[in-house]
């Protein structure tokens, strides 16, 4: 039940404002907050004082692990109000005090308390000096041990690093390293975000021995232990630097424009940049706004600059904008509100009568804020300009009706409010600034919550606000309906014995809500039943009541308005008068849907691990291109290719270096040109080099698989005409095809539109030239190439090419878009992606990417250049799978679905429904990775995929229960408060909170069986009556650290069968 109905008769005076006539048929509803009373009697107060129990016990410092400066902090940062100002505007913080004098101030502030860092500096001689000196590391304890020569330290804001010295300079013990060594880090300008080498051990230096020693938490340089030496030197950039918590506990305790002027980082680490307004008084008087950006600047990528010409330039541009602003807007108390005898006869050492009254000044500022605030004190914005406090958002919340709830923890309280990173102004990322700001938002859309309250989409929206991704809510709705009418003539139950104030169904025996009264209304169970005590009193009379499950909004929300099919899970009546007008929805975070949604989502964009029908295979056609300096002769390949490789020099196909005598060879990943070199002009023109070839980018790697050939051959004059014989024992497969080439040129195939250079012979093992011109060319230049697809072990992946005649620009392979100045060629399967192809244009390779490019929407659709004209021959190869065009992943079965044109719910019933034999409850499988082990097996290679690089095209979240649980335990409080504020209080909640569940993928709650006959004479054929005999093939599965079912060739048996 989502809360209970007040129905006490008699006003309860300890009701604030004493208003409520709690008549039987009203609620008490604020805005979204709902409260829990007792029926007949007022508010109960609980004295909890002076009691400890094992669920209330003592909260202190210790146990929260902060000491008193900490603490001191925090409360700070929760007590006092801060003004959300336009912090790029100076008139925000000053007006009767002098802008100059505040920039001044706010400069000398920070240098003062910077936690600044000793920069080791491998440039202050000039030819390089050594930073590292006896550097260790122990792999067995994960520690490293290093000194640093003090001659090449730079210590800019003078840290105390003395042996045996433990002052306390400013009062503030981070300044010393004796004291506080453990709260700083190695840090390195190229790895800004590793943070995790922290100093264990350190020992100061001294006149007789100038060195820091350091012992340092794991291995801050592995390019030196990789080295294999000990005891090594080195000269390496890099700083000793506090902790990213000490840094932003430092931000936090400084002024707004303070903090503004550290608000943010430049991309390249050299300065910290900050956008003000700068004033300009027109002629007419007006006075206009420009932004402007200054850059504090970092030399050594951390410290702020002290000193030097870009340092005193920042600081003499910046006071010029503080004098502009004191001449024309600000410094009122000085400039215009005393009079000027007190400034012109001030005589006093250093003016000490300006400098008073620019103090008046910035005190009387100090309070003005506070009174211009006002103003602002119910506006709540996303960009937080002239807004409300965020210490009052929460009141403001409260005020509106919400009952407040927070994200902040006992547990880890430091780093609730204390980031673990250097934080960037307005970069959200604490648990006590994400709490603020997602009760800002809440307010700011309360009027929309208020109006849709209780609908499916308003909970959705409260639930991305909060921060849970939309596929972990599951919002299962139920429609109460009854079977028929019943007969109110035949009904002996009187009014008592039913315990309803009116009957429960009208004169033709259809179901009523009863009236309410103090003994019966809505709730009556509270929470306890999921309203079925309400229920039951239709069942008491005789009608047959359904819990039905109600998801036509599930499917519409999917996608789909109307859905006919047999194993839709919606539900119909003859008459909208045999339903219970009440709703029963469970409202949970699914972690498994979640993960299902997730390798839903991956599946479609990669159409990987369950292939759709008629798509390139993943295996892919590689064509890069190549980015160089000057000129060039040497490109490294990548990645490992399958097989041989294939240069092309400006779009023509080179010679391969088989024979020795190539315009390329190859050593390894090394491809040189040898005849050649690529060459980049000074006019922004240049040689194109493209390189193509096999590579498995499921797994990244080559081996025993099909591979690309390319293998060079000469023309047989026969009887017939001129044949170019393939090489002796392949023979093409009925789909395959071939790319051939003269001179660098790439020939085109017939067709049966087109009559082209060749054709493939009946048999498959040749090339019959058609071509006359081309048969005489070849018989005094006899060198041909041909490329192919080998296959090792039988994997079905052929060369597919296609072949076009520019004869039309409106037919269904190719038409000319204005709109984008583009031709347009559909192919005859969809596109892995654009490596997977490849194209030629009049016998050119074409540069992926640059030349064409393909439709991201509609991967069947190529875009070419605008330049093609009537005649051009359009050549496009790629590799498919010469086996089944059904998935290997799916039953062979032609009705089966495409996946790219499926629901996410329609996806699940595809895995649950039609992947599992109900009948016999079998596993269905062919033994060859196929069919329902297969569906745990989509999940694995979900997982596999996880791996691989981010920037793989194939890599996968990898999402499992160990890393989503701890994201959705964070969000389950909100969610569940949030769901029963939210519903009506005519909505039944039955299921709420976090689900524990099976994914679909891992659903089976016990083993299936099968029988297994290794040897021929055990004829064990299972005890299920289900019998089928299916030969297994010689390949096992292993598991391994890396990859989670990894198939190997290490196991040869023979006449094995499986039994199933």
């Amino acid at each position: 039940m989502a809360k209970v109905r007040v129905v006490n008769g008699k006003a309860n005076q300890d009701l604030v404002g004493n208003n409520f006539t709690n008549d039987a048929t009203q609620t008490i509803f604020q805005l979204g907050a709902f409260t829990i009373e007792s029926n007949f009697t007022g508010r109960r107060i609980t004295d909890y004082r002076n009691t400890i129990s094992s669920f209330v016990t003592p909260i202190t410092l210790e146990n929260l692990n902060i000491d008193d400066i900490d603490s001191e902090k925090i409360f700070n940062l929760t007590s006092n109000v801060v003004l959300n100002l336009d912090k790029s505007d100076l008139k925000s913080y000053a007006k009767f005090g002098s802008t100059k004098e505040m920039l001044r101030v706010a400069i000398e502030q920070i240098i003062l308390n910077y936690p600044a860092s000793i920069y080791a500096d491998n440039k202050l001689n000039y030819d390089g000096n050594i930073t590292i000196v006896n550097y260790t590391y122990d792999p067995l304890t994960d520690i490293t041990e290093f000194e640093i020569p003090t001659l090449f330290i730079t210590n800019k804001f003078g840290l105390i690093t003395g042996f045996n010295n433990f002052a306390t300079p400013d009062n503030n013990a981070l300044k010393n390293l004796n004291l506080s060594y453990q709260k700083y880090v190695i840090w390195r300008s190229n790895n800004a975000t590793g943070n995790t080498n922290y100093i264990i051990g350190y020992t100061g230096d001294s006149p007789s021995y100038q060195f820091l020693s350091l012992r340092v938490q794991g291995n801050p340089f592995p390019e030196i232990s990789a080295t294999g030496l000990t005891a090594s030197t080195a000269a390496i950039e890099y700083h000793i630097k506090p902790e990213p918590l000490e840094f932003n506990k430092f931000t936090t305790q400084l002024e707004p424009l303070e903090r503004h002027l550290l608000a943010k980082r430049t991309e390249n680490e050299t300065g910290f940049v900050t956008k003000l307004k700068e004033p300009t008084q027109l002629d007419d008087g007006r006075t206009i706004y420009t932004e402007r950006s200054f850059v504090w600047p970092t030399g050594d990528k951390y410290n702020v600059d002290i000193g030097g010409s870009v340092y005193t330039q920042y600081i003499i541009t910046l006071m010029n904008l503080g004098a502009i602003y004191d001449e024309i807007k600000t410094d009122l108390v000085y400039r215009l509100l005393t009079t000027s005898s007190l400034k012109k006869h001030d005589n006093t050492d250093e003016q000490k009568m300006s400098k008073l009254l620019r103090i008046y000044g910035r005190e009387i500022d100090n309070i003005r804020q506070y009174i211009d605030a006002l103003v602002n004190i119910n506006t709540v914005t996303y960009n937080k300009n002239n807004n409300i406090p965020d210490t009052l958002v929460k009141n403001y919340a409260t005020t509106l009706g919400w009952d407040i709830t927070t994200l902040v923890t006992g547990d880890q309280l430091e780093e609730q409010f204390f980031a673990t990173e250097e934080q960037e102004e307005n970069g959200i990322k604490l648990p006590s600034e994400i709490d603020i700001e997602l009760w800002r938002r809440i307010i700011i859309n309360t009027n929309y919550y208020w109006k849709s309250k209780g609908t499916r989409h308003s909970l959705k929206s409260m639930l991305r606000l909060i921060g849970i991704p939309e596929q972990f809510v599951d919002i299962t709705e139920y429609v109460y309906t009854v079977d028929g009418r019943i007969d109110p003539s035949k009904i002996t139950l009187t009014l008592e014995d039913i315990g309803t104030p009116s009957l429960p169904y009208n004169s033709q025996g259809y179901p009523i809500a009863p009236k309410e009264n103090n003994d019966f209304f809505f709730q009556i169970s509270g929470d306890t039943d999921g309203g079925q005590a309400y229920i039951n009193v239709y069942r008491k009379v005789g009608f047959s009541v359904n819990r039905t499950i109600d998801n036509k909004k599930s499917w519409e929300q999917a996608g789909f308005v109307d859905r006919e099919h047999y194993s839709t899970p919606t539900y119909s009546q003859r008459s909208s008068a045999l339903i219970i007008n009440t709703k029963e929805i469970d409202a949970t975070l699914d972690v498994a849907r979640g993960i299902e949604y997730d390798v839903y989502n991956y599946n479609k964009l990669t159409n990987y691990p369950i292939n759709t029908t008629g798509v390139t295979k993943p295996f892919i056609y590689v064509n890069i291109a190549y980015n160089y300096g000057m000129s060039a002769n040497t490109f490294t390949i990548p990645e490992t290719p399958l097989g041989d490789i294939q240069v092309n020099f400006n779009g023509i196909t080179l010679t391969s270096g088989i024979t020795g005598n190539g315009d390329y060879t190859v050593a390894g990943n090394v491809v040189t040109l040898n005849t050649e070199y690529a060459v980049n002009n000074t006019n922004g023109t240049g040689d194109v080099i493209t390189i193509t070839y096999m590579h498995d980018k499921l797994s990244g790697t080559g081996g025993d698989y099909s591979q690309v050939k390319y293998v060079i051959t000469r023309p047989v004059a026969t009887n017939a005409g001129m044949e170019i014989p393939l090489p002796t024992g392949y023979t093409l497969s009925d789909s395959g095809d071939v790319q051939l080439t003269v001179n660098g040129i790439t020939l085109s195939k017939s067709t049966s539109l087109y009559t082209g250079d060749f054709i493939i012979a009946p048999t498959k093992d040749k090339l019959i030239v058609q071509n006359v011109s081309l048969a005489n060319y070849l018989q005094t230049n006899p060198v041909i190439t041909v490329a192919y697809v080998y296959e090792v072990n039988g994997e079905g992946l052929v060369k597919k090419t296609e072949v076009h005649r520019v004869d039309s620009f409106s037919s269904s392979k190719l038409t000319y878009n204005p709109g984008i100045n583009k031709f347009i060629y559909t192919m005859d399967f969809e596109a892995f992606d654009l490596a997977a192809i490849k194209v030629v244009l009049n016998g050119i390779t074409l540069q992926n990417g640059s030349d064409f490019t393909l439709n991201g929407s509609n991967k069947y659709q190529i875009y070419l250049p605008p330049s093609l004209n009537f005649g051009d021959i359009i050549g496009v190869y790629y590799v498919i799978s010469s086996k089944s065009t059904s998935s290997s992943f799916l039953p062979p079965n032609t009705n089966f679905p495409n996946i790219n044109s499926l629901s996410f719910l329609e996806y699940l019933e595809l895995i649950t429904r039609k992947l599992i034999n109900a009948k016999n409850r079998k596993v269905i499988t062919d033994n060859n990775g196929g069919f329902y082990p297969t569906v745990l097996k989509i999940y694995e290679e979900y997982l596999r995929m996880s791996f691989l690089p981010e920037n793989n095209f194939l890599h996968s979240n990898g999402y499992t229960y160990s890393n989503l649980f701890p994201f959705i335990g964070r969000f389950s409080a909100f969610f569940q408060r949030f769901v029963t504020g939210l519903l009506p209080a005519t909505i039944i909640l039955k299921k709420g909170g976090v689900v524990i569940r099976n994914t679909a993928f891992t659903r089976q709650k016990y083993t299936y069986k099968r029988g297994v006959n290794f040897n021929p004479k055990y004829q064990w054929l299972g005890d299920d009556g289900s019998e089928f005999i299916v030969p297994l093939p010689d390949i096992t599965y292993a598991w391994s650290s890396e990859y989670v079912c990894v198939e190997n060739d290490i196991l040869e048996i023979e006449d094995i069968q499986v039994i199933l």
